[in-house]
């Protein structure tokens, strides 16, 4: 019988590579980002304003930095693009509205 791991998870020796992975606490900013041993990182999903878990190898921290919210794993931490980030993100547009006034089409 085999072990239930590789049911449940794609690749089990990335699973056995974090079972000696160091875990600290970060709080994201606004822009989904956090800092790292001095470098700043892109949470792998939208969490702004979050306390978040990061993963990572004690041996080489800044190679790979694997992402938890909750308990649940969220994805691997991408160093941060200073080009994409560079901007606010735009405010959400007011809906339109369904029952406003419509123009004639004029052929």
């Amino acid at each position: 019988m085999s072990p239930p791991i590789p049911r449940f998870v794609s690749d089990p020796q990335s699973l056995q590579d974090q079972l000696f992975f160091v875990e600290e606490d970060r709080t994201t900013r606004a822009d989904n980002t956090f800092s790292f041993k001095t470098k700043r990182f892109e949470a792998p999903r939208h969490l702004p304003d979050r306390v978040i878990q990061i993963r990572f190898e004690r041996r080489r921290p800044s190679d790979r930095v694997v992402v938890y919210c909750k308990g649940e794993r969220m994805g691997e931490a991408r160093p941060l693009d200073p080009v994409a980030n560079d901007r606010k993100p735009l405010p959400p547009r007011p809906p339109l509205e369904a029952d406003g006034p419509t123009l004639p089409i004029q052929p």
